[in-house]
Order: C-alpha cells, then sequence, then structure tokens
C-alpha cells in the first residue's frame, strides 16, 4: 500500500469517526429537544390548570364578597332593630317606672 493510500484510508478512518460522533451528537440533541418539548407541553398544562384555579379563586372571592354585603346588611337591621328595641324600652321605662315606685333596697347604698 503506498503512502497516500495510507493517509487516505487514515483520513477516510478519521472522517467516518468525525461523522459517527456527529450523528452521536445529532441524537443527544434530538432527545434533548424531545425533552425540552415534553417539558414545554407539561407547562402548557400547567398554566392551563392555573388559570382554571384563579378563575376558581375569582369565582369564591366573589362568592365571599357577596356573602360580606349579605352579613353587612343583616347586621345593620339587627342595629335598627336594636335601636328600636332601645326606644320601645326608654318609652316603657317612662311610662311604667313613674308608676311603680322603687324601693329603698334598690336606689340606697347599702351599709355594710
Amino acid at each position: 500500500m503506498s503512502r497516500g493510500q495510507e493517509e487516505g484510508g487514515i483520513a477516510y478512518e478519521s472522517l467516518n469517526s468525525i461523522n459517527e460522533s456527529l450523528n452521536s451528537i445529532n441524537e443527544a440533541l434530538n432527545s434533548i429537544n424531545e425533552s425540552l418539548n415534553s417539558i414545554n407541553e407539561s407547562l402548557i398544562l400547567v398554566n392551563e390548570s392555573l388559570i382554571l384555579v384563579n378563575e376558581s379563586l375569582n369565582s369564591i372571592n366573589e362568592s365571599l364578597n357577596s356573602i360580606n354585603e349579605s352579613l353587612n346588611s343583616i347586621n345593620e337591621s339587627l342595629n335598627s332593630v336594636n335601636e328600636s328595641l332601645i326606644l320601645v324600652n326608654e318609652s316603657l321605662n317612662s311610662i311604667l317606672l313613674p308608676q311603680c315606685p322603687i324601693p329603698n333596697s334598690i336606689t340606697s347604698p347599702r351599709s355594710g
């Protein structure tokens, strides 16, 4: 075998080895790309799920705000009833107390 053929054979083997290495790198990059695509699809699903969770939380918040408004309205009504009962009590006291003498034991301080 001549020196040129020998060098050509070595060059061919080197190119073949480089080609195999490049093929291995390409396979690794394809695998990485598939993994990244899978991660991207998973993140899209997570994002869609978080959007649904956010919508649910907004709905819950609206419901709680509505309940709070109802409770505030009930509280205002109860305060109004309370004020009315105070007025009724004061009216009854002004009518009844002058007619009912208060015993001394209630009005005078106890001696001890």
